[in-house]
Order: structure tokens, then C-alpha cells, then sequence
């Protein structure tokens, strides 16, 4: 993959981070754009709300000096103290081989992704499951067969946060994995 598309997925990775860090503060003047996603507080903290805007729906607007100042302020912007990772993996597959990746990931954390698959088609499974939870509860995040995808993730709770592929093609399948954002760390699950 080459870079310039890893460093847009970071960026996008950052964007989610930022969105999902967004308080629940009203805007004026009905500016926010229909569909505002809400994710549900774990006990003890507040609604979590990110808006997406309609650019075209905001006025400018000037100070007593007639200079223009921010239509939103504020909005958008989360900082963090974690450190931007990046990592690269080439996972090999037998014939009717199965693994599972997962990205250890705090409430809030954000990751940009893209695998590839070579030499043939894969099962894949995209989901997570919370830290001490009942071994039956799990999120799907995407399920299919074929050689590619990509996507972001934000995660709705601390846990693990990855893939389980397994090969269903005709012969041994290479699949390059790109991760970037923020994480604790990108760990192989042992299937038993």
C-alpha cells in the first residue's frame, strides 16, 4: 500500500477520534445536519454526540470590528496524549487455514485499516468483544468473502477489536494487513 494512502487513512482514523470525543453541547441555529449519531454512555458518563455539518447550511459571522471569526468553534477537536501507531503485517494461510487479529483499544480509540488478500479469496469477520464480558457477546463490525477491504473503526468500548479470516480458496492465501491510529497494540489471538 503506499503511503500517501496510509497517511489518509491516519488522518480519517484522527477525524473518527475527534468525532467521537465531541461533547454534548446544543448548536444554534439548527446546524447541525440530520442524523446525528449518539453513542450509548457506560454508567457513570455522559451521551456522546458527534454531528456531521452541511457547510452549506452555516452564515458567516463577523465581530463588532466587521472581521470574521468562527462559524463553529470549538467543535470537532479532541486532543489526545496517545502516540499515533503504525503497523504493517504479511499473515501466510494454508489451505483451509484460520487466524485472528485483534487491536487491543480503549473506549474512544480510533483505527484506520486495509488488508489485502493474495493468492486467493478469504472468510472474513470483523468484530470485537469487551474486556471481562460474557464469552457469547460480540460486536460485528463486517462480515463477507473476497481479497480486500478497508474501512475505519471507532470503538464504542474497551476491548478487542479485529479480524478473524480463514482461507477458503484453492491454495495458500497471503494477506497484507495496514493498521494506523490509536491503540495499545495489535496482538494474534490463539484459536484453539
Amino acid at each position: 500500500m503506499k503511503s500517501s494512502t496510509l497517511w489518509f487513512l491516519c488522518i480519517a482514523a484522527v477525524i473518527l477520534g475527534i468525532l467521537f470525543a465531541l461533547g454534548t453541547r446544543e448548536l444554534s441555529n439548527d446546524q447541525a445536519a440530520p442524523g446525528t449519531a449518539r453513542v450509548m454512555p457506560s454508567e457513570g458518563d455522559e451521551l456522546v454526540v458527534f454531528r456531521l455539518f452541511d457547510v452549506s447550511r452555516l452564515e458567516p459571522a463577523f465581530d463588532e470590528f466587521g472581521r470574521s471569526v468562527p462559524a463553529i468553534d470549538g467543535e470537532n477537536l479532541a486532543d489526545t496524549n496517545r502516540a499515533l501507531k503504525r503497523e504493517s503485517l504479511t499473515i501466510d494461510l494454508a489451505l483451509d487455514g484460520a487466524v485472528e487479529y485483534k487491536a487491543l483499544m480503549n473506549q474512544g480509540d480510533t483505527l484506520v485499516y486495509a488488508w489485502q488478500a493474495r493468492g486467493g479469496d478469504v472468510y472474513y469477520d470483523f468484530h470485537a468483544h469487551p474486556p471481562d464480558a460474557n464469552p457469547d457477546f460480540f460486536t460485528r463490525y463486517k462480515e463477507g468473502e473476497g481479497q480486500a477491504d478497508q474501512g475505519t473503526v471507532l470503538a464504542a468500548y474497551a476491548g478487542q477489536h479485529g479480524w478473524y479470516w480463514l482461507n477458503i480458496s484453492n491454495g495458500p492465501v497471503s494477506i497484507e494487513l495496514e493498521v494506523a491510529g490509536f491503540y495499545d497494540e495489535l496482538v494474534k489471538i490463539e484459536l484453539y
